[in-house]
């Protein structure tokens, strides 16, 4: 966990929300992300959520209580997984300041992410630490899914479901699953093509049941959860200006500029000068 105090940028303690709940594909997996203030005050309604809630402090204090459970006393910092159909009530200190990233995920998208370790059904609250890196992932899927055409939904789940990984790998106690460690490994190193032989052996499983718990589990191959990455790597590295198509391109891997180029708007609709236009 990084213990340094960590600036949060104005635009992120705001209330601003965006939501996505039903597309030309179906039900999205995730129904809504943005973020939230105490700017009127502290409320004590009780909240009844259809999604899984996910809330991560960014600013401030606030009681909250979970079912009939003793309150806790939460803060910057803490990430609280509220599960569908569960109570909660949350009051913000008053004079705080407080704030939260927030992100409702659909039911069996949630069942999902708890079946495979990365949502503890048992620990609703959390610390993580303050991230600036985490509130810019809560701050791109928000964007996805206000702007981005239905076909990118699929990739939006997937990166809400890489930034579930990243908050609960914060935590001190955290000891990931064989699938969390494949995918944490793939995150590391986007430049180099995928070795099922060498992952196989990192995380402890055979070739063959670790591509069948990565099609299962995941939905997708591990070479398509690279790309994924790879793609989401890129978004980033677009926002600066100074670095070209070409150094990108050779960051991660591809083998040219046009490769990259053909990939990108492959999965986003965008090519990479448009989507810097953008930045």
């Amino acid at each position: 966990m990084n213990d340094e105090w960590v600036l949060i940028p104005a635009k992120y303690l705001r209330d601003h929300m965006t939501y996505r709940s039903v597309s030309a594909m179906g039900r999205s997996a995730v129904r809504y992300c943005g973020f939230q203030t105490d700017q009127n005050g502290a409320s004590s309604q009780t909240h009844v959520n259809e999604e899984l809630h996910l809330i991560y402090v960014l600013e401030g204090r606030a009681q909250i209580q979970i079912q009939t459970g003793p309150r806790q006393r939460i803060e910057a910092g803490h990430v609280i997984q509220i599960l569908p159909q569960t109570s909660w009530r949350l009051v913000p200190e008053a004079g705080s300041g407080w704030a939260c990233a927030c992100m409702g995920l659909d039911r069996t998208f949630a069942e999902l992410l708890i079946e495979i370790g990365l949502i503890d059904p048992d620990k609703p609250v959390f610390e993580a630490g303050v991230h600036l890196s985490l509130t810019e992932s809560f701050d791109q899927i928000a964007s996805a899914l206000c702007d981005g055409p239905d076909e990118t939904l699929a990739w939006t789940a997937l990166q809400a479901q890489h930034l579930v990984l990243e908050l609960a790998q914060q935590e001190k106690d955290y000891t990931p699953s064989p699938l969390v460690r494949c995918c944490a490994l793939l995150s590391d190193h986007l430049d180099e093509p995928v070795n099922l032989e060498s992952l196989s052996r990192e995380v402890s499983l055979p070739v063959a049941q670790l591509r069948d718990l990565f099609r299962t589990r995941m939905g997708i191959e591990p070479a398509d959860y690279r790309q994924y990455k790879r793609l989401d790597r890129a978004k980033s590295l677009l926002g600066d200006k100074k670095i070209s198509l070409d150094e990108i391109a050779q960051q991660l891997g591809y083998r040219d500029t046009g490769s990259f180029t053909v990939q990108f708007k492959r999965r986003t609709g965008q090519s990479p000068q448009q989507f810097r236009q953008t930045c």
